[in-house]
């Protein structure tokens, strides 16, 4: 993938969402002060979204609530609201009487008017993050009416049993699992695992089905695993479908891979969040040796009766994980040239890494160019829609490549319009999302939809 030419001469379309903001007042008394907190990417975090909306029916304030965290700097009066979007609109007001981390309910006022996903901004002080809210269609805030995929009994899992389930150790928010469905009619699903507590495992979930045909649910365990170890399979009924999925009880944690390299994992990446264009990678059983090292041969194809291509060659020392990559295509340059590089770092939040400098032509002009990686978050979680519906991955760690070129002696910053890249990772899972921005914001995405990894 040619990164720094996509983002040379691609084009962009923007598209501007007009929304009401609304000034912010406080309360009597002495204002607070603090901020929001976010994920790093411009999402609050924590973040919760309650109640069921639908279009045309007017929010209940008790029940129609976002919550968000504050880190409070100095105690007072606050006001938290959002902007109007799509009719409604969320706020809260109160006295912190404590500095520190602090929960606040907003509560939700208006009626939504058209179905679709309103991004919130919610704003505190001089700090907004983002929150998303998912509205029905009209009519369809009941249950939905949907069954379980499967095979022979085994459910269809888009995304397996995430997290650790260690024997004595309580499972956290980071243990989800997420299964396909059919939809027959849309609405709000409640699924909790039967019988419950299988060797103290539970899993449930809430949320809603916005559309027929293949969509996913998200469920959450939780409980405390108890032994023996080994594979316990769980399982799940809604109406007259009922399926199984297989939880790995283990003694000690698994150690966090953010990019497996084991042979035949799979993962298929759809473009722009359009379904019929997709890539499908698999990590193989070959390897390539080059310096003395031994790297896991990765292929892709978007038509797998056609045959795959090289996805290039990757390793992982310690923390780190390496690619070994022909810098034509990675870069651009004129002539082949095979480099091994650090993309990924398992290692603290804002950390930066280089790497050495690359000399080149690119279109006969000679540039030495090295990349510029930053991890700018790290164990939150990142949800990612799709044509199969939400995906919330857990464990997920970002990280930004931008590039520099040595001129006059000194390292220089390519402008945004050189093009600079996001990438996401979750914890035992890969890369999950790939973000290309330029000086005018994103120019393209693609997202992981369904994986296996071995």
């Amino acid at each position: 993938m040619n990164k720094l030419l996509v983002a040379l001469f691609a084009t962009c379309l923007i598209v501007f969402f007009a929304c009401q903001k609304e000034r912010s007042f406080e309360l009597g008394g002495t204002p607070a002060q603090g901020s929001l907190q976010e994920d790093g990417g411009g999402l609050c975090f924590p973040k919760t979204v309650n109640g069921t909306y639908a279009a045309g029916t007017a929010l209940v304030p008790a029940t129609n609530t976002i919550t968000v965290d504050v880190n409070v700097a100095q105690a007072g009066s606050y006001t938290i609201y959002t902007d109007t979007i799509n009719g409604y609109h969320f706020r809260g007001t109160g006295n912190f009487t404590a500095n520190g981390m602090q929960t606040v309910t907003l509560n939700g006022s208006g009626t939504p008017i058209i179905q679709g996903n309103n991004v919130f901004t919610v704003f505190f002080d001089s700090t907004e993050c983002d929150i998303t809210v998912q509205v029905l269609p009209s009519g369809a805030g009941g249950p939905a009416t949907f069954t379980l995929n499967a095979t022979g009994g085994t459910c269809s899992v888009v995304t397996p049993p995430s997290g650790n389930y260690v024997i004595g150790t309580a499972l956290t928010a980071a243990n989800t699992v997420v299964l396909s469905v059919n939809v027959t009619a849309i609405g709000t699903y409640n699924v909790t695992s039967t019988p419950p507590a299988v060797q103290g495992i539970t899993f449930s979930g809430t949320g809603t089905l916005p559309a027929t045909g293949a969509q996913t649910i998200t469920l959450t365990g939780t409980g405390t695993p108890v032994a023996p170890a080994g594979t316990v399979n769980i399982s799940v009924t809604v109406g007259a479908t009922t399926c199984t999925f297989p939880v790995t009880i283990t003694t000690t944690p698994t150690a966090a891979d953010y990019f497996p390299r084991t042979a035949n994992s799979n993962w298929s990446y759809e473009i722009d969040n359009d379904g019929t264009d997709s890539i499908y990678m698999l990590a193989t059983s070959f390897t390539h040796t080059a310096n003395g090292n031994s790297y896991t041969i990765f292929a892709a194809t978007d038509d797998v009766t056609a045959g795959y291509d090289s996805a290039g060659y990757f390793r992982k020392n310690g923390i780190s994980y390496h690619r070994f990559t022909n810098l034509a295509d990675y870069i651009g340059f004129d002539v082949d040239q095979y480099q091994d590089f650090i993309f990924i770092k398992d290692t603290t939040l804002n950390a930066v890494w280089f790497t050495q400098g690359f000399t080149g032509t690119i279109s006969g002009t000679a540039y030495t160019i090295r990349m510029k990686y930053t991890v700018f978050q790290r164990d939150v979680p990142k949800s990612i829609p799709t044509t199969l519906g939400g995906i919330t991955y857990q464990d997920v760690l970002g990280i930004e490549e931008r590039y520099q070129v040595f001129q006059g002696g000194v390292w220089v910053d390519l402008p945004d319009s050189a093009g600079y890249y996001k990438d996401y990772y979750s914890k035992n899972v890969g890369w999950i999302l790939s973000e290309t921005y330029d000086n005018t914001g994103m120019l393209s995405w693609f997202e992981l939809r369904r994986h296996r990894v071995f």
